[in-house]
């Protein structure tokens, strides 16, 4: 086991309406008024994505293996939002930023600020087909700015979001009713993994939760709290062609997901909610094939995404010091489960014929039932795949 420092202080789950100084979205570097207009201008962009219900704009970069903790993150706060005005916020951000009275102290509610360091993190990624980088000057979009300034904010929300994350699946452990399962294994097996004595921490003093077990935390609370997910596969023939195989899953509060009809008229409300996406793609000679045997999982789609993630690092090879090897657990009910899903064939990057999960992040269920185009993180895998793969 790795020696781990003290953590920082985290906030609570629960405290995300307290009100605080716009200018807390700069973690602490000094409120230049170019600086507070870069806030008023980054506020105004979160609110508009919350209105137009582009949730995806909240899909945080950090560098760390903490995509499912960052989408879960973004869902809470996206539902914290509901409770304010933000038809109004907009209106009087505006009038702030078209009147040049940027008040440093005005103040917005902690999960705006959050969701707007979330967009921020969003904004510096870079997806190509064969990279996926980090991009600082990219903040220049949001407002002007030096690279000075974007770089050392950017890192900062990097780490600090990298390192909420790694501790707050045990607080999310601690919300799960006791009966909830995945996998047919009670949820506090899973997360027995995600306590602050199995994180690991790099040379840089960044906190790592091992994915696989991360995973089915974010699984169970979904279940406990009777959210729906969505579950996106990209599919690719072997001519090139692709489909986009798309189901909607609602937690069932004890042990699984139902699936949705998504033939019937959805409420308004449900179109507005913010939903995690599970994004995987495969490639195949049958893509019908694939599509019917999907169906046959959604039942069990806790099993799916743990068949996948046995072929995934748990930790990433942060550097040459860096403890990255996985936690094998020591309950025989676990060990034996991995042993039977490792079984599964077709869910890994190197073999995805069937359903290689890539990406998870938060989107609104309009946003998942209008957009038809495959996934920049699904083409750089399928960019990779060679007739070797098969």
């Amino acid at each position: 086991m790795v020696a781990l420092a003290s953590p920082s202080p985290l906030p609570a789950l629960a405290r995300t309406r307290e009100l605080a100084p716009i200018t807390d979205i700069l973690n602490g570097l000094p409120p230049t008024p170019e600086k507070v207009h870069f806030c008023y201008e980054a506020v105004k962009r979160t609110l508009s994505a919350l209105l137009n219900k582009q949730y995806s704009l909240f899909d945080a970069h950090t560098t760390t293996n903490c995509c499912q903790g960052i989408a879960l993150l973004a869902q809470e706060q996206i539902i914290a939002s509901r409770e304010e005005d933000l038809e109004q916020l907009l209106v009087q951000v505006t009038n702030h930023i078209l009147t040049r009275t940027e008040d440093p102290l005005w103040e917005i509610t902690r999960s705006l600020i959050q969701l707007t360091h979330l967009h921020i993190l969003y904004q510096i990624c870079d997806v190509q087909l064969k990279t996926l980088r980090t991009d600082y000057r990219k903040l220049a979009e949001i407002a002007p700015g030096d690279g000075t300034f974007f770089s050392k904010l950017a890192r900062a929300l990097q780490k600090h979001y990298g390192n909420l994350v790694a501790h707050r699946y045990e607080q999310y452990l601690h919300q799960i009713s006791g009966q909830v399962q995945t996998c047919g294994v009670p949820i506090e097996l899973w997360g027995k993994y995600t306590s602050y004595n199995y994180l690991r921490v790099d040379n840089r003093n960044l906190y790592y939760a091992a994915s696989l077990y991360a995973m089915q935390v974010v699984l169970g609370y979904q279940i406990h709290s009777k959210y729906n997910i969505a579950m996106i596969n990209d599919i690719q023939d072997m001519t090139g062609k692709m489909i986009r195989y798309v189901q909607v899953l609602k937690g069932n509060g004890q042990d699984g997901f139902i699936k949705l009809d998504l033939n019937k008229q959805l409420e308004k409300s449900q179109c507005d909610e913010p939903v995690i996406v599970f994004l995987a793609c495969a490639k195949t000679e049958n893509p019908d094939k694939i599509s019917a045997e999907l169906d046959e999982w959604l039942s069990d789609f806790p099993n799916l995404v743990l068949a996948h993630e046995l072929t995934y690092p748990q930790f990433p090879k942060a550097n040459e010091q860096f403890e990255s090897r996985p936690i094998i657990p020591e309950e025989k009910i676990l060990q034996d489960l991995m042993i039977e899903r490792a079984k599964i064939e077709g869910v890994s990057a190197k073999d995805p014929s069937f359903c290689c999960f890539n990406h998870i992040y938060t989107a609104s269920l309009y946003q998942i039932l209008h957009e038809s185009q495959p996934d920049q993180f699904s083409l750089r895998i399928l960019a990779s795949i060679t007739e070797d793969n098969f």
